[in-house]
């Protein structure tokens, strides 16, 4: 099922005007505009684009017929949980997983996933140019249903949805685009073809990737974030639970079908996640090690929830880091953790070359606290230790939940200017000497945090696509050192009190 866009000129991006009153509407820096696609106007030749995204039950067919294989790797560990998503090899093991969602967006697929599927469906991906051209039409619009946010046309993100929250594709038939092209807008980010407009940071830094991605998810809760002239960048191999894709074509495909019969019908909306007060300091918090450097925490209080830690993320010496697996000789990575005490301690040890690295992890009331040390390897930078939130109450790619204290106040990333090396529209930071030296995330509904403390001084930063948190600064190098994750329910004036690490 293909719509049909016809030849002719456009108009792409935003103005510096447009930009600036959607921030003021939406109370949030300018820069988080950036990476909006700047206005001009453009020509295209006649295409043909998917009126939806393609679905789960179209990708495993794909997958089936073509043994095409998603290799499981440290970078999906954690969000593949919370979304119930199957890596399979061969496809079969996919198909009880997805039993009745068939009709549901693909998601969790790299650029390359996505080209392959469309070689063999006899497609290709669209660009940047074709498909905004095919969201918002030829009158300037910024949303594909018009100039201003409509409810009815998008599905927003109230606070606290589950990360699995999708609906079946054409579930908002009033955010159909001009030519018929549905779920343009709240169903799941698509990977585009860059061809004119790189992802460039303030400082002249331009991404090296040639794909990145256009659209929305339901878990974006900021209206701008939902225009066609959105644009999202982060690694284009990475695989993340929000990202699916359509694909295009240079003419009508054999069999076209110009009303499909397809309806899913009214959709029942996806409601948020509450938390769960009263297990709070009632259960422990447990922790569990996976095969490599990686350490997975559950907090009972947090339902949904979890937080993949790498530690760390790139080895030491001879110690191999999490991303070494599976790409590296087994020797490399592999962990032998000891697991104590119902799995509130956990700790492993290494020697090799004459070299030691000792690793533990203690969940202790609200918080898991960590330590590292060596013994031959020199400084150990602690700014690779990478903690990954998979949340519905903290998990933000647009900003919303990550802070910085100043003044004693919480400012929200959102208020804040972009790094000028950003060259990603994932990444923040909350800037350098922190007070007194944590990344403070406060939940959607206000009622909760999550603390990432380091050693006072630190600066803080990470990407939204999860997020992850990394905790930097030339006071993270040392032969030994720690930190502390804080999990708190109640107050800011609760939470300070976790702030610090010594």
């Amino acid at each position: 099922m293909m719509v049909r866009v016809p030849a002719g000129p456009f108009t792409f991006g935003m103005t510096a005007e447009q930009k600036e009153s959607a921030a003021r509407e939406a109370g949030v820096h300018p820069d988080q505009l950036l990476h909006h696609s700047n206005r001009q106007i453009l020509t295209t030749r006649e295409f043909w684009i998917d009126r939806y995204p393609v679905t789960r039950g179209q990708f495993l067919r794909f997958m089936k017929a073509t043994g095409h294989k998603i290799e499981y790797n440290g970078w999906l560990v954690g969000w593949s949980e919370m979304v119930g998503h199957p890596f399979a090899n061969p496809a079969a093991e996919a198909a009880p997983a997805w039993a009745g969602q068939a009709n549901l967006p693909m998601t969790g697929v790299n650029s390359d996933d996505a080209a392959a599927y469309a070689k063999w469906a006899g497609k290709r991906l669209p660009t940047e140019i074709e498909w905004e051209k095919a969201a918002r039409g030829t009158d300037g619009r910024l949303f594909p249903w018009g100039n201003t946010w409509k409810d009815a046309a998008c599905p927003r993100n109230p606070g606290n949805l589950p990360l699995d929250a999708l609906y079946p594709v054409g579930s908002f038939p009033e955010g159909a685009s001009p030519y018929g092209a549905m779920d343009m807008a709240g169903s799941v980010l698509q990977w585009v073809q860059i061809v004119i407009t790189p992802v460039a940071a303030q400082s002249g830094h331009a991404d090296s990737n040639i794909w990145f991605f256009a659209g929305s998810s339901p878990l974006h809760s900021q209206a701008y974030t939902h225009m066609a002239t959105g644009r999202k960048s982060w690694a284009q191999n990475m695989r993340i639970y929000d990202v699916g894709f359509r694909c295009a074509a240079d003419a009508p495909p054999e069999g076209l079908i110009a009303e499909p019969k397809y309806s899913p019908g009214k959709p029942a909306i996806i409601p948020p996640v509450a938390i769960r007060k009263d297990l709070y300091l009632k259960q422990p918090i447990r922790l569990e090690p996976t095969r490599c450097a990686t350490f997975k925490i559950f907090v009972p209080w947090f339902p949904q929830s979890m937080w993949a830690v790498d530690c760390p993320e790139v080895g030491y010496g001879p110690f191999g880091g999490a991303n070494d697996w599976p790409y590296k000789d087994e020797k490399q990575w592999k962990i032998d953790w000891k697991v104590e005490n119902g799995g509130r301690r956990i700790s492993y040890s290494g020697e090799k070359d004459g070299k030691k690295l000792d690793f533990e992890a203690w969940a202790d009331g609200p918080c898991v606290e960590y330590k590292i040390s060596g013994e031959g390897l020199g400084k150990l930078n602690l700014a690779g230790f990478c903690s990954k939130t998979f949340s519905p109450f903290f998990s933000s790619q647009e900003r919303v939940t990550q802070n910085r204290l100043t003044d004693g106040k919480l400012v929200r990333c959102l208020d804040l200017p972009v790094g000028k090396m950003y060259t990603g529209m994932f990444a923040w930071g909350v800037g350098d000497n922190l007070d007194p030296g944590a990344a403070i995330y406060r939940s959607y509904d206000g009622s909760a945090f999550l603390i990432f403390a380091g050693a006072p001084g630190c600066s803080a930063s990470g990407n939204g696509w999860v997020p992850c948190t990394h905790l930097g600064g030339n006071v993270r190098m040392a032969e030994s050192g720690g930190g502390r994750i804080a999990f708190i329910v109640g107050s800011l004036e609760d939470a300070r009190q976790y702030m610090t690490y010594p």
